[in-house]
């Protein structure tokens, strides 16, 4: 049986990727199984549209901590960077 779903996974599975997470990861951050998020994911089973969300709110979180990670190391280096 073709996948029903298979837009709506491809295009989850890429942000989820983008973001440098893992099934496991998302999984855990909306409170679902890894092999949902893998059914999901190619397209076998779908979201409901308050679990599209939180996914999507669970995946902007994440990148946006990433983000400030990166901005906090970058700021710690940039006195070295200037005596160099």
């Amino acid at each position: 049986m073709a996948p029903k779903h298979d837009d709506y996974g491809k295009k989850l599975r890429r942000l989820r990727e983008l973001a440098g997470m893992s099934q496991a990861r998302l999984a855990q951050g909306i409170n679902k199984d890894q092999s949902f998020i893998s059914m999901v994911e190619a397209g076998y089973k779908r979201l409901t549209p308050e679990d599209m969300e939180r996914a999507e709110s669970f995946i902007r979180e994440e990148m946006a901590a990433d983000v400030e990670r990166i901005t906090r190391t970058l700021s710690d280096f940039a006195p070295m960077l200037a005596t160099a």
